[in-house]
């Protein structure tokens, strides 16, 4: 099967062949500021049977926030 994600011009990994009750990961960096607009997951012309997925993920970095102020931490201790 092949993956695209935002179609032929966004990002694609190569073809690929999964083996049977045998979890496989892909990794698909995204440039920062490239949403997703769509996941392309499709047989190739030699394959015999449709393209089949049974689960995926999408994990994104959340920016680190700022730690907690000094007054907020007196406050607390104030109560």
């Amino acid at each position: 099967m092949s993956i695209s994600i935002n179609g032929p011009d966004g990002v694609t990994e190569p073809p690929l062949t999964l083996e049977y009750r045998k979890p496989t990961t892909i990794v698909m960096n995204i440039e920062k500021g490239n949403g997703i607009d769509n996941i392309l997951i499709e047989a190739t012309s030699d394959s015999e049977l449709p393209a089949m997925l049974n689960a995926y993920e999408i994990f994104r970095v959340i920016p680190e926030f700022l730690a907690t102020q000094q007054d907020d931490g007196k406050c607390l201790l104030l109560l």
